[in-house]
């Protein structure tokens, strides 16, 4: 059982939410602590905070199947903040009521609750999420319960303390000693809410399953989709052995493609069709914007981490330059190339009979005959930018102003570059915003985080994996075009997901992340935030949104979104209102 580190903010938590809830204000709820998984506790709710009246008034709410239910809208709480957090409390239940949502996601780990060998539960924490459902069932809201961790299917992260090396159990969807453990957490909160109806109550028994390492970039065991299609029959089956009519939400996939999306979900799908009353939950991102500028280096200490960047537009096109040069195929770039500006040219590979040409409006600057030859190279920067420098590495500097810059081969054979870098004279240099990330900082790459203006001199070309754009255009904002664009997000590419996620299953809760994990322009992500509500609501999704995180103070939100708006608002010290406006704009009015 790991200790609380909220244990001391507990007790006036819950006699906030006995108030709240219709209790007696000077009530004070008896700490139990620790007690045996058997103890009599364990599977009955306070009645001091679920209280008799609540459970009737509950129960005269209109009777919620997953074919007929409210179009939920709302937050997930906190964004996996322990029980009992500033997030995860009775009071932000209550606010999202005030605000007009009609639902919310908290979610929480397994051995918040119980010990991870489920020999021992943790009442206090259990009183907590007691005070939540009260909370929902005070102010009519939906409250959807997410295990984002079970035994068999969870991570002791320790970067808390700026170290980045994760341990996890990994094994759940193969390993039936796990199941049988993981069945005993469902069964044990499904029989503690079981006279809850489905108007306020929903359980998730899963997070991520077709996320194999938990973004770990630990080694995972292989399973496939139809392992995780299969024990999620056995834990609706769990849950509803102890409540049998219990509304189930299940997140198939962690994919953001969509047709990713529907591959990993089709097996799913049909576990939940055959069991009946199970709402599926799909993960929505823009990948090209949002995780522009993740990392393309996954290993037991980086994964799912993002490259220190000039941080992403929206909407957001990543053009192409082709891959490898042959004769009659070379890489063409034009448009804004004065006096000065320095080309490096880093190769990956040559192939025999090669010459490199390099020539500037037509007159050859630099050639060369290669070998056979691979060379070691960087890793790539990202998976969006996946440029890198080598030990093969050719440079020239423009003598005057240059109309084109041709990169071609004039044997037989050809060569691939892993990167282009022109570097502008510094009179040229445009100011644009940066985010130093976190990891970055730790591993001693950037001197602190968080968003900063910094002037850019450079334009960095990165080879794709389509071969495409071999004409590149410069632009004297320090952008470029080219003939392909290899991925983009915007309206267009955020309304073709919902078409294809609706075709699939209208019938669905989106989870959508928040859009800050390359950094982000406050008056760009706004932009992309409305596009994707307005997307949404033409398509009639139910959502939950990460941001409230983001929107409140307990992330330091002004270190990463540049230009945020902030006020006190609500008890907190830097709120978002404009994201909350934003949000309210696109709610339910159910």
């Amino acid at each position: 059982m790991k200790c609380k580190k909220t244990i001391s903010l507990l007790f006036s938590v819950l006699i906030a939410a006995g108030a709240m809830c219709g209790c007696s204000s000077n009530m004070s709820i008896q700490s139990k602590g620790v007690v045996s998984i058997d103890d009599a506790a364990v599977l009955q709710p306070n009645s001091s905070i679920l209280t008799a009246e609540l459970l009737e008034k509950a129960a005269t709410n209109t009777v919620v199947t997953s074919e007929d239910h409210p179009r939920w809208t709302g937050f997930n709480l906190g964004y996996f903040d322990d029980l009992g957090d500033p997030g995860t409390t009775a009071k932000t239940v209550e606010l999202s009521a005030e605000w007009g949502f009609n639902s919310a996601r908290v979610c929480f780990k397994y051995d918040e609750l119980f010990s991870r060998d489920m020999t021992q539960a943790d009442m206090d924490a259990f009183y907590i999420l007691d005070s939540m459902v009260a909370a929902a069932i005070e102010n009519d809201m939906h409250l959807n319960l997410a295990l984002y961790s079970l035994p068999g299917r969870n991570v002791i992260e320790a970067a808390a303390d700026n170290d980045y090396i994760s341990t996890a159990e990994l094994d759940l969807f193969i390993n039936e000693e796990q199941q049988a453990l993981a069945n005993k957490v469902l069964s044990i909160i499904a029989h503690r809410y079981k006279d809850v109806p489905n108007f306020n109550l929903s359980i998730s028994p899963l997070y991520e399953p077709t996320n194999k390492n938990l973004s770990t970039g630990l080694p995972s065991p292989d399973y496939t989709w139809d392992d995780v299609a299969a024990y999620l029959g056995k834990a609706i089956d769990a849950i509803r052995t102890e409540s049998p009519d219990r509304l189930i939400i299940y997140e198939a996939s962690n994919a953001n493609d969509q047709y990713v999306i529907i591959e990993e979900s089709t097996p799913t799908k049909a576990v939940a069709d055959e069991k009946g009353n199970v709402v599926i939950m799909y993960n929505f991102c823009q990948m090209p914007y949002v995780y522009a500028c993740m990392t393309d280096t996954a290993g037991k200490h980086i994964d799912n981490m993002n490259s220190s960047m000039f941080i992403p537009e929206y909407p957001a096109y990543h053009y192409a330059m082709a891959n490898s040069v042959w004769v009659g195929a070379p890489i063409v770039i034009d448009g804004f190339l004065p006096e000065g500006t320095v080309l490096d040219l880093y190769l990956a590979r040559s192939f025999p009979d090669t010459t490199l040409d390099i020539s500037v409006d037509g007159i050859s600057m630099y050639r060369e005959d290669l070998p056979e030859a691979e060379y070691t190279t960087s890793e790539h920067l990202g998976v969006y930018y996946p440029y890198a420098t080598s030990e093969k590495h050719i440079s020239i500097t423009l003598t005057e102003d240059a109309d084109k810059i041709t990169i071609s081969c004039l044997g037989d054979g050809g060569f691939d570059p892993s990167g282009i870098l022109l570097t502008y004279p510094e009179e040229y240099a445009v100011e644009r915003w940066y985010y130093a990330q976190p990891y970055d900082v730790y591993m001693g790459t950037e001197k602190s985080e968080g968003v900063l203006l910094k002037q850019n001199y450079s334009v960095m070309l990165a080879p794709n994996y389509h071969d495409k754009g071999r004409y590149i255009t410069v632009h004297d904002d320090l952008t470029y075009t080219s003939d392909h664009i290899v991925e983009e997000a915007s309206a267009d590419t955020i309304s073709a997901w919902s078409k294809a996620i609706s075709d699939f299953d209208g019938n669905c809760v989106i989870r959508f992340e928040r859009a800050d994990f390359s950094g982000g322009i406050w008056s760009e992500m706004k932009e992309y935030y409305e596009d994707t509500l307005r997307s949404f609501e033409e398509y009639g999704f139910s959502w939950w949104s990460n941001d409230w995180w983001l929107m409140t103070e307990e992330y330091p939100h002004t270190k990463v979104v540049a230009e945020c708006p902030t006020t006190q608002y609500a008890g907190y010290e830097y709120f978002n209102l404009e994201m909350l406006e934003l949000f309210q704009k696109y709610q339910s009015e159910e």
